[in-house]
């Protein structure tokens, strides 16, 4: 099919743009809502953003959980540096993101969805705390959950 990986790089970026555009919105309402006795938060902002969630942080996950094959060996523990191993972990960001050939707009992609999700994941702690029992059952799962992964990850690099 002649377009194919327009049409995927474009979807890709319209999921990343959604999942932000989604997170803010959920900020935004989630302040709004602050001290009313039953507030009604939009069901399908809730349902857009939950799903754009686990699409971007599964993705993420899922490449930094991936072990690079360099001969059987991680590529954190090869002779290569760390700048060689995080370019190739965001390069699988990004093969996880789009299937487009072009290495060089997969690293970007893929940096860009980290960026996003610990950014996003960031701010979400930052307003379940200052919103607390008044914060969204969304906010706070993804709070919760940006936490859970923040320490796979960061015990996951400490590891042999």
């Amino acid at each position: 099919m002649r377009g194919k990986e327009g049409v995927i790089n474009f979807l890709v970026i319209v999921a990343l743009l959604g999942y932000i555009i989604s997170s803010v919105l959920l900020f935004k309402e989630a302040f709004e809502l602050k001290g009313q006795k039953n507030p009604e938060t939009s069901p399908v902002l809730m349902y857009l953003a939950s799903a754009l969630t686990g699409l971007v942080g599964g993705i993420v996950a899922a490449a930094f959980g991936v072990k690079t094959d360099n001969d059987g060996v991680d590529a954190m523990n090869t002779g290569g540096s760390s700048a060689t191993a995080g370019k190739i972990k965001m390069q699988r960001v990004g093969e996880f993101a789009m299937g487009a050939n072009e290495e060089k707009l997969k690293e970007k992609l893929g940096t860009l969805y980290a960026w996003a999700y610990i950014l996003v994941g960031i701010a979400s702690i930052v307003v379940w705390a200052m919103l607390n029992a008044d914060a969204s059952q969304s906010i706070t799962t993804n709070a919760t959950t940006f936490i859970g992964m923040m320490l796979a990850i960061v015990s996951a690099f400490f590891k042999d």
